[in-house]
């Protein structure tokens, strides 16, 4: 079990888009800030007379460099404040399972390359700790990275390798298959871009709304307050169903909110020893996240370099995490070459007056495209 959760709440790293650039001008950048909140309804343990109810309130902010045509990374910091509510004789009335922080930076960089294959890796260090514990005493880290290939116009396939350290026990490394389907225009199966990714299924409903049914898992660890436990390390394993809607209008407001059920398991390590564990009743869950996003340049400057417009329009597409072969951006394709100046204005108004020379631009705003989409794909597995 705790490999497994291991294994998602790494799957489940931070989404970043692919934008491009031409040599001669800065990097395009985004800044990204997010807030969200979940509530986890008061359960009862298994092996105990206790219950416990979680809350959890995070803070997030991104920056994107864009290096090229088909690569780029990403600097995140993130800070998440968990409250545990224990109520009975959950491992023994211990002190110190009440309040816990974990802090995480975290670097991630993807690259696509011309012939449908992708890379991606990411490295995050964090520290988890309950409060009065020292925070140098909770640092650990997690590494993802892997190789995505197109095996055809719907199905993306590749490998990846995980690795994490973990406070009071050994560290983990193991590879693992990565897989997404595109069903149709508007539906995939893969990886639910959710304020808690996971896997499962999304649906297009609206150009900027989407609904999801997804899994997720993920995985929490705390070093203790010497005080209370000396050498000890509180673990959180946690697995819910969500069903939710996601709002993206690319550029400026981003916002999602879920409900469902799920059950968790914690456990109790001290010294290298698993010395005590426990597993929850199933109860339900709720969330929220509200995200702003900015981009480094403004419009018109975008516009004026046919990598970046292309990358714009294709924002507003649900087949964005997919390379080129697709049906979708062939017919972008042909939709560029008989209106130049709609494709680039599609998915921005303040774009749609901009002039744009189709004689000069055709091509490499095709060929942009294609680097982006592709590049995609890498990208929405870094999340």
């Amino acid at each position: 079990m705790r490999t497994r959760s291991l294994l998602m709440s790494l799957l489940c790293a931070s989404c970043a888009s692919v934008p491009s650039q031409q040599p001669e001008r800065p990097a395009p950048r985004r800044r990204t800030v997010a807030l969200d909140a979940r509530e986890f309804e008061r359960v009862d343990l298994d092996d105990v007379g206790g219950e416990v109810a979680v809350s959890r309130y995070a803070a997030r902010f991104e920056r994107k460099w864009i290096l090229g045509e088909r690569s780029g990374w990403k600097l995140r910091v993130r800070q998440e404040e968990s409250e545990y509510d224990f109520r009975g004789d959950a491992f023994g009335g211990l002190d110190g399972l009440d309040d816990m922080s974990e802090t995480t930076v975290g670097v991630s960089y993807w690259s696509a390359g011309r012939n449908g294959r992708s890379y991606f890796a990411l490295v995050n260090a964090s520290s988890g700790v309950a409060d009065g514990a020292d925070f140098d005493d909770g640092v650990f880290f997690k590494t993802f990275g892997g190789v995505l290939w197109q095996a055809s116009e719907t199905v993306q396939w590749g490998i990846g390798l995980v690795g994490r350290t973990e406070l009071e026990d050994d560290p983990s490394v193991f590879a693992f298959p990565l897989i997404e389907w595109r069903i149709d225009e508007r539906s995939k199966i893969g990886f639910v871009q959710s304020s808690d990714p996971g896997l499962g299924f999304t649906r297009k409903l609206e150009e900027a709304l989407d609904l999801y049914v997804g899994l997720q898992f993920s995985q929490r660890q705390y070093r203790l307050d010497d005080d209370d436990v000396d050498d000890g390390a509180f673990v959180d394993e946690e697995q819910s169903v969500r069903v939710g809607l996601i709002w993206d209008e690319g550029a400026g407001l981003n916002a999602d909110v879920f409900t469902g059920f799920g059950k968790r398991e914690l456990f109790l390590d001290v010294d290298d020893d698993e010395v005590a564990d426990d597993e929850t009743e199933t109860g339900s869950c709720s969330g929220f996240r509200r995200r702003s996003r900015s981009e480094g340049h403004s419009d018109s400057e975008i516009l004026s370099r046919p990598a970046a417009s292309a990358r714009l329009q294709s924002r507003s597409s649900f087949s964005r995490p997919y390379c080129v072969a697709t049906s979708s951006c062939r017919d972008r394709r042909s939709a560029f070459l008989r209106e130049p100046r709609q494709y680039l204005a599609f998915g921005s108004t303040s774009m749609a007056s901009t002039s744009a020379s189709p004689s000069a631009n055709s091509a490499g705003s095709v060929r942009q495209c294609e680097a982006a989409m592709c590049a995609r794909a890498s990208s929405n597995v870094i999340r």
